[in-house]
């Protein structure tokens, strides 16, 4: 039993995951967009508006409490 084990069953996890400190995403929500092509070159590649996330802060935020069970 690893030391991890009480935790994730008092939050009804199914699994943890460890990630490095320093990992980055975007929330699940986001979208990346296409912005308009104006006809010369290529054609632009699809990405998020935003900038991305730390894990730590993504994982803090109250309104993805509930989503960080493993159901």
């Amino acid at each position: 039993m690893s030391i991890f084990e009480p935790q994730r069953e008092s939050r009804d996890l199914d699994f943890i995951v460890a990630v490095r400190s320093d990992e980055s995403a975007h929330p699940h929500d986001a979208v990346p967009t296409t912005p308009a092509w104006s006809g010369n070159g290529r054609k632009p590649a699809a990405r998020y508006r935003c900038a991305a996330s730390s894990l730590r802060d993504l994982a803090a935020e109250p309104s993805r409490a509930g989503q960080a069970t493993g159901g």
